[in-house]
């Protein structure tokens, strides 16, 4: 049996039937392609989020016990955001060991006159260039030392 291109049906039938299964070959390997990648950005997602996490569990990580759980570099969950969030935190408890010692060195000092501590804040003033912020006053409580 003929047809009008001079290819038996049979023929036509069979090469018909290899594109078919060919573009089914191709169909399937590439839903296999679309499913890696869903899957593979799935976990890309997971691990950006558990790297955000990380930012925020180390924000609050500001003791000297705690700063020992960090996220070692390297990790999968360690990312240079982390590591700046990390390195803010060194510089706040660094600034608070700093304030600690300012206050015990502050309270071993005898009491100060307003006008006396006023003339060390303008010193203050003029030794940082005017940096130095406004110190509200602060009433002295009935029990205080300070001498009028």
């Amino acid at each position: 049996m003929s047809t009008q291109s001079g290819l038996p049906l049979d023929q036509k039938y069979t090469d018909l039937r290899a594109r078919y299964l060919k573009v089914c070959l191709e169909r399937d390997a590439l839903a296999q392609r679309i499913q890696d990648h869903i899957l593979s950005s799935h976990e890309e997602r997971e691990t950006l989020e558990l790297k955000l996490a990380g930012c925020g569990v180390a924000a609050q990580q500001n003791t000297q016990e705690s700063i020992k759980e960090r996220i070692p570099s390297g990790h999968p969950y360690h990312s240079a955001s982390y590591g700046d969030v990390c390195n803010a935190v060194d510089r706040e408890i660094a600034a608070r060991n700093c304030l600690e010692k300012l206050v015990h060195v502050i309270s071993a000092l005898p009491p100060a006159t307003e006008d006396e501590f006023d003339d060390a804040i303008r010193s203050a003033r003029r030794l940082l260039g005017g940096r130095v912020p406004s110190v509200p006053t602060v009433e002295s409580p009935p029990s205080s030392n300070r001498t009028p």
